[in-house]
């Protein structure tokens, strides 16, 4: 007789909040400064073209390093006072081999604060105390962490010292890094000073504009404001899957034949959900959107607030309002990355998700999505 085990499906974990730019505990700037770790950017712009929105985003810019480093390199005075202590904050992240879930990552934060997650063989080599990490077989991995902001990194000091003494003689090995060193005042990449001997490939941002044409688009009033929470999740879910299929510029979503498809498997929602189908989407006659994708193997968090603020700026001060529908920007997070969101442990198994996107209105209105794997400590 065949034996077919059943397992439970891994549960990924998608949260969904309602909110304004110019509220008075806004939750936008906490949700993007400490998610630090991304790698990838895209705008959706509807109803526009690239002629109406390049000069809003020509101040974009900014660079990343590509560069070979051993740990000792973060416990230079130097690299400590000039980038870690001084607003000038360096950001970066590395692995060995396969992942967070089977090999070596090494990240640093913008607060200064060293993160190792290492292997258990690693980490008996290593020398520097740690706990096992939450995710994983029962203490087969391990997370060290370094606040090199502290007063007692500095030559001379028992921990400093023991540190310095690991990083050159167990963990000696060379990291490849994704860095990046932000002023924390003003936003603005600027340059990191490696020693002479260290060969750093520096890498732009890039950007590419595509337009497509004879999309449907959501007017989207049915989430903008929250009338029964039910409804209003359901249609906040509906359009989250329309916009991952305009983003891969699926024919899909020229048929928007997503909720239709559900319907065959839920009889119940039918009705309703071809009345949203009919109400909310326009006619595609004039229908168009841009997408304005910003690629970065390192974004910053920095880098995310400044493209926060010119979605805004091009939601309140487009001239014609019958453009001005909705605007959203989706920011991806690294699937191997040691934490996610206010430092909160993150792992991979069958996938890493950790990325959010804002749905924006003229008026500063914005639903926001985050969007998590399994093992994920945030919530």
């Amino acid at each position: 007789m065949a034996y077919n085990p059943q397992f439970p499906h891994p549960k990924a974990k998608l949260f969904l909040s309602h909110s304004s730019f110019s509220a008075k505990n806004p939750r936008h700037q906490a949700i993007i400064s400490t998610h630090p770790f991304n790698h990838e950017a895209e705008v959706f712009l509807p109803n526009t073209s690239i002629k109406d929105i390049e000069k809003i985003f020509d101040g974009i810019s900014g660079f990343y390093y590509r560069v070979d480093l051993p740990l000792s390199f973060f416990l230079s005075q130097k690299v400590i006072n000039q980038y870690v202590r001084s607003g000038k904050v360096a950001m970066g992240l590395a692995r060995i081999g396969g992942g967070i879930d089977t090999d070596d990552v090494v990240a640093l934060e913008g607060n200064g604060n060293l993160i190792l997650s290492v292997t258990k063989d690693t980490y008996e080599q290593l020398g520097l105390p740690g706990k096992a990490a939450q995710f994983g077989p029962d203490k087969q991995r391990f997370v060290v962490q370094i606040d090199l902001t502290a007063k007692s990194m500095v030559p001379g000091k028992k921990g400093y010292d023991r540190i310095k003494w690991c990083f050159e003689n167990t963990l000696n090995k060379k990291f490849t890094f994704f860095i990046a060193s932000v002023n924390s005042s003003t936003g603005v990449t600027e340059e990191i000073e490696f020693p002479g001997e260290v060969e750093p490939s520096k890498i732009p941002l890039k950007r590419t504009l595509h337009e497509s044409r004879g999309i449907l688009i959501p007017d989207l009033n049915g989430i903008k404001t929250i009338s029964t929470e039910d409804e209003w999740k359901q249609e906040a879910l509906d359009f989250y899957e329309w916009l991952g299929l305009a983003s891969l510029r699926a024919r899909r979503s020229v048929r928007f034949i997503i909720p239709i498809a559900r319907a065959q498997f839920d009889r119940k929602r039918m009705h309703n959900t071809m009345d949203w189908l009919h109400t909310n989407l326009p006619s595609r006659t004039n229908s168009r959107y841009i997408t304005v994708y910003l690629y970065f193997t390192s974004i910053t968090a920095a880098s995310s607030l400044i493209l926060a603020y010119h979605i805004c700026a091009y939601s309140s001060q487009n001239l014609n309002p019958t453009h001005a529908l909705w605007a959203s920007f989706t920011v991806w997070g690294f699937q191997d990355s040691p934490i996610s969101w206010r430092h909160q442990e993150h792992g991979h198994l069958v996938s890493g998700e950790n990325h959010y996107t804002f749905v924006t209105w003229p008026d500063e209105t914005y639903v926001l999505y985050q969007q998590l794997g399994t093992l994920d400590a945030y919530s």
